[in-house]
């Protein structure tokens, strides 16, 4: 995947260019989607660990 992308006829220029072309807005809403979906995920995952630790494990011993 690396090689087609990036090592390949040099298209990893092309997609330096495009994102450097962003508007400012668009460049600011994709920022705030991926600190939201990060927010996600990290409590996502100590909500598992919560219901995790109220498990009985005595009973699965």
């Amino acid at each position: 995947m690396n090689y087609f992308l990036f090592y390949k006829n040099k298209k990893w220029k092309k997609i330096i260019k495009e994102f450097d072309q962003l508007p400012q807005k668009k460049n600011r809403i994709g920022s705030v989607l991926v600190i939201l979906f990060l927010i996600l995920v990290m409590g996502n995952f100590g909500f598992a660990i919560y219901m995790l630790s109220q498990i009985d494990w005595s009973l699965y011993r």
